[in-house]
């Protein structure tokens, strides 16, 4: 009897401590598990810096898809906008077709206007680049023989200087007629771009300066159209 008492006593005290250890473990195991939780939760950045994060990750790659698309897009584009422009260069001019193929873009003159007289234009050179011309002479009761204009403008001064024996004389409308048709030099070039830039521009006839000339808004335009549809026709 003794001994199965004592029997009882032993196995309710083996089962007390093992409840115990088990106690004592599960709620170790929690710690530790909690503890691990915590210390990812301190190592971790906040949330709010997380979502910082990926927005600006996403603004990050967000341009470089409009970028993407852009360049996909940017060929046909261009060449509708230089399509555009090239028409409005040249709706005030006319354009003449020359037997090799090449054209040439023209401003109309007025052959009744006496005077001394500036007008640049543009060739398209078929299976070559586009050059630039210029017309000068002078309109009045009798030929005029020249090789000089002056140009005067308040974005400086130059002066265009053609080949002697070039000039072309002729007869327009009861008007004599005397002006050299060229290509313009380097030097021309130049003196063309200082006309487009300037506000106000007065042409003369070196050696006759009565024969002179103040330039229209309308007429500096044309050099300024004439040198971007140079430009235009080389892209």
């Amino acid at each position: 009897m003794v001994k199965n008492v004592i029997l009882a006593m032993v196995c309710i005290i083996a089962v007390v401590t093992a409840g115990s250890f088990a106690y004592v473990g599960y709620h170790n195991t929690k710690a530790h598990i909690r503890m691990e939780n915590e210390k990812r939760k301190a190592e971790a950045p906040p949330q709010e810096e997380k979502s910082a994060k990926k927005e600006k990750s996403a603004k990050k790659d967000r341009p470089k898809a409009v970028s993407e698309k852009t360049e996909a897009r940017a060929t046909p584009q261009e060449e509708e906008d230089s399509d555009e422009g090239i028409a409005h260069l040249v709706q005030d001019m006319y354009m003449t077709p020359f037997v090799n193929g090449d054209i040439a873009y023209q401003y109309e003159t007025n052959e009744m206007e006496e005077g001394i007289f500036l007008v640049p234009y543009v060739v398209e050179h078929k299976g070559g680049k586009p050059s630039l011309h210029l017309k000068a002479g002078h309109r009045g009761s009798a030929p005029l023989e020249f090789d000089r204009i002056s140009v005067k403008g308040d974005q400086g001064d130059s002066i265009l200087t053609f080949v002697p024996g070039t000039m072309q004389q002729g007869e327009e409308n009861g008007l004599a007629v005397s002006q050299y048709d060229a290509q313009a030099t380097s030097d021309m070039e130049e003196a063309m771009k200082t006309i487009s830039l300037a506000m106000n521009v007065r042409i003369a006839i070196v050696g006759h300066e009565q024969e002179n000339k103040l330039l229209s808004p309308a007429e500096i335009r044309r050099f300024k159209n004439a040198l971007s549809l140079c430009d235009a026709l080389q892209n």
